[in-house]
């Protein structure tokens, strides 16, 4: 057992380490899998930039990309920070794995998609295994109406408004 003035010591130099890695993993790219290791890794602490992430919209709509474009401007926000993936194939096909702790977008909007996609494994679908796995992932989102995951105008206006990058734009 320590006494008091060695433990203050001691404290004051693993306070110090814990700032020197965290800066670290942050400027490296790693800070959530340094916070992950040292089990403090919580949805709240995934990390993304304010100032530069994106919102992966994703998921097959009749609505067009362009009239999902409208929305994001009328509620004036920059349409060149959403990425939209909205064709069934282009869903299959994408790399799901590298969502999981991914620091490029601060929200993942969802609509219908195939329940098997690449790089997910054994997991029934990617809306499955964030909601298992929601720490691992940036913000996610199941865009409803009526009752079914789907992408319609109003679902992806109010899934928007929920949105961590409206947070931070609205704070800006």
């Amino acid at each position: 057992m320590l006494g008091f003035e060695k433990l203050s010591q001691l404290i004051e130099e693993v306070k110090n380490q814990i700032e020197i890695d965290i800066t670290v993993a942050n400027r490296s790219g790693t800070l959530d899998d340094y916070l992950r290791k040292i089990g403090f890794l919580k949805e709240e602490y995934l990390y993304c930039e304010p100032h530069t992430s994106k919102v992966l919209v994703m998921g097959q709509t009749s609505v067009g990309k362009s009239e999902l474009v409208k929305v994001v401007k009328e509620l004036g926000l920059d349409p060149n920070r959403f990425e939209f993936i909205l064709d069934y194939n282009d869903c299959k096909r994408y790399p799901m794995y590298t969502l999981r702790g991914n620091t490029k977008y601060s929200d993942l909007l969802l609509g219908p998609m195939p329940h098997k996609t690449n790089g997910m494994g054994d997991c029934s679908s990617i809306i499955a295994e964030i909601r298992n796995n929601q720490a691992d992932y940036p913000k996610a989102q199941v865009m409803m109406a009526n009752g079914e995951i789907k992408i319609t105008k109003a679902s992806f206006r109010e899934a928007l408004l929920q949105t961590q990058y409206m947070a931070f734009t609205c704070s800006a």
